[in-house]
């Protein structure tokens, strides 16, 4: 029996994804487990694996179609079945409320219907980006595949429009949060490249740790903000035990690395509880995801358990609640 193939949710704040490639031609068997096709999304690039073995019928959408969630996107059949009559390519894309300007030009896209109009190969990221920035997308240098232009080209040709940079090397100062402007590049002609950029981090890493450091080796106090524009405070004075501990968890805080714990949960009631409400956060113009949830727990917690909402003043020797 013949079975729909659809446009799968990779993320809470997905709505639409990008077709990358099939990796699967029409008529071609199929088995569960194998990739099957490439989508790009606003924040990654994922490959989606065959639910069920069969032969892939139809490719409703060609490569370049941004499909929106849950839309069939092609028909797996069974060896010896025949495709059904309804599944035609025009009616799929009808149905969809796809039009033809969303679909990108590509070299690959050998089965587009004449009309459709040669774009800029870029990903949806880049091209929000680009119209929130003004950035005219036939300037900037794609570092995607295929040449295809990604977020952190758009960002790189806003920040330095007139910087000669190798994609790689506006990856990496995109990455890095390094400015471009007024950096000589050691390439042809003073183009920047990823060792360009890499070297600027690094020296920038070394400038910040010297100027963090007094003679004797230990690190300057920042200052600490007024609390009291957040709310009410409490000062309690550090002595003994209490403060000499306070002086060496400093001194561990500025020299010793730090490492990440993580544990597996099962969020299943959560993820149900999140369903529930999801529809009224949206009525208030929000969304409901994980993120909001564990804010919500973690200000709980530190209103029953105070001590970790404190700051230490070492110059006065008080703790700050």
């Amino acid at each position: 029996m013949a079975s729909q193939i659809v446009m799968p949710r990779m993320g809470l704040t997905m709505d639409e994804g990008t077709l990358v490639g099939w990796r699967k031609a029409e008529g071609e068997k199929v088995i569960a487990g194998e990739p099957l096709f490439e989508i790009e999304t606003d924040k990654s690039t994922v490959e989606v694996e065959a639910s069920e073995s069969g032969v892939l019928g139809k490719i409703l959408f060609p490569v370049g179609t941004t499909v929106p969630v849950g839309t069939v996107i092609a028909i797996l059949v069974q060896e010896g079945e025949i495709l059904p009559s309804s599944t035609q390519p025009a009616e799929m894309q009808r149905a969809a409320g796809i039009k033809a300007s969303s679909v990108e030009a590509r070299p690959d896209m050998k089965n587009l219907p004449v009309g459709f109009p040669a774009k800029v190969k870029a990903s949806p990221a880049a091209r929000t980006l680009a119209k929130k920035l003004g950035v005219d997308l036939n300037q900037a240098n794609g570092s995607g595949p295929g040449g295809r232009v990604v977020a952190w080209n758009v960002r790189a040709l806003h920040s330095s429009p007139s910087v000669k940079i190798t994609p790689l090397a506006a990856k990496a100062a995109a990455d890095l949060g390094i400015d471009l402007s007024g950096m000589q590049g050691s390439g042809p002609g003073g183009r920047i490249s990823e060792d360009d950029v890499k070297l600027c981090a690094k020296n920038a890493l070394i400038a910040a740790a010297a100027a963090a450091q007094t003679p004797r080796g230990s690190f300057v106090e920042p200052e600490l903000p007024d609390f009291a524009k957040w709310g009410k405070t409490e000062r309690v004075s550090m002595r003994g035990v209490r403060r000499k501990t306070a002086e060496h968890l400093r001194q561990a805080w500025n020299t010793i690395p730090h490492v990440t714990q993580q544990d597996r949960a099962d969020i299943t009631e959560l993820e149900q509880l999140r369903a529930r409400f999801a529809p009224r956060a949206e009525e208030a113009g929000g969304k409901m995801t994980v993120t909001a949830i564990a804010l919500k727990v973690c200000a709980s917690a530190l209103k029953v358990f105070p001590q970790f909402n404190a700051s230490i003043d070492m110059g006065k020797e008080e703790i700050i609640y």
